[in-house]
């Protein structure tokens, strides 16, 4: 019965007939406990059920940040700081030894290591299929501290880097975002491209809620901000094209993000020319243009210099 209400807790959406904040923190405080008791139940016996175990943790952190969202919007505050402490007690919990989560990748990556040592898979294929807990996390908002640990030391110089472009696109600094796109082939010692990193696969997550979405186009009502919001987006779509196409150590084609990208800016087209936005359509339609030439070749950092 109570497996049934916590999966109840889970999948609905954020309640709001509380009698009170107390009745709110009991009803959080047993479902958390369930929660715990459920995945360390898992953990205990190695059984790392992704579509429990993992699902549990991400879950539980969506549903406690939604909460505070909701309570923060309602004006609701003594339920707001309830909300939040226990967000910020299943934080900690993600982040130490008994995260559910980060005992999944431990254990699946031990088990990935004869295979990487042998040659049958790259040491970033092994570190994908570890993180596939981590991914729908990073998707709800949180991206845990400790994924460092499964990085050497010339891998963290990169992974900064790739922190560095992910910070500059969230913040729309084009600059900043393709100077540190221009410093990822130093290391890895070659100057016409990259190997797959799974970086790349964080850097989708926000180029896919940034640009893709769900497919509608943004309106915008400066030019200089939409050409500079595709300009943006048309750079992170190139380099994310932009890797090693070994199936070997590739885990995953750019195929679809093209496709997604190219979809996306004709839509912005489409869309602009029905709306009689002519100086718009044509700045959509240059960077449709770019994209077109650019997806097809290895692209270069400096291809927007062409096109001012």
């Amino acid at each position: 019965m109570k497996d049934f209400c916590f999966v109840q807790f889970l999948a609905c959406k954020p309640r709001s007939d509380f009698i009170s904040s107390t009745d709110f923190e009991c009803f959080v405080a047993l479902h958390t406990k369930m929660a715990l008791f459920l995945g360390d139940c898992d953990c205990k016996r190695n059984n790392y059920d992704f579509f429990q175990t993992a699902w549990i943790e991400y879950s539980i952190f969506e549903v406690l940040k939604k909460y505070v969202e909701r309570f923060h919007n309602e004006g609701k505050k003594d339920f707001e700081v309830i909300a939040q402490k226990y967000l910020d007690n299943w934080i900690a919990h993600i982040e130490s030894d008994l995260g559910f989560i980060r005992r999944y990748a431990h254990f699946d990556m031990d088990r990935s290591r004869l295979a990487v040592q042998v040659g049958w898979i790259s040491l970033s294929g092994a570190r994908g299929g570890a993180f596939s807990g981590v991914v729908p996390l990073i998707k709800r908002g949180y991206t845990p501290k400790w994924v460092d640990e499964f990085y050497d030391a010339d891998e963290l110089r990169l992974k900064s880097i790739y922190r560095d472009i992910q910070s500059a696109y969230t913040n729309n600094q084009i600059e900043a975002m393709t100077q540190a796109m221009a410093r990822v082939p130093a290391h890895f010692g070659r100057a016409d491209g990259r190997p797959y990193f799974d970086g790349d696969k964080y850097l989708e997550i926000f180029f896919d809620d940034h640009f893709i979405n769900d497919g509608i186009p943004r309106r915008f009502d400066s030019l200089p901000e939409f050409a500079r919001f595709l300009a943006l987006n048309t750079e992170m779509a190139l380099f994310l094209c932009n890797y090693d196409k070994d199936l070997s150590r590739t885990p995953i084609e750019p195929t679809e993000l093209k496709r997604k990208t190219t979809k996306m800016l004709k839509g912005y087209v489409d869309e602009l020319h029905r709306e009689g936005r002519k100086d718009f359509e044509r700045v959509a339609q240059k960077y449709l243009d770019i994209w077109t030439a650019h997806s097809v070749a290895t692209p270069s950092l400096n291809w927007l210099n062409k096109f001012k």
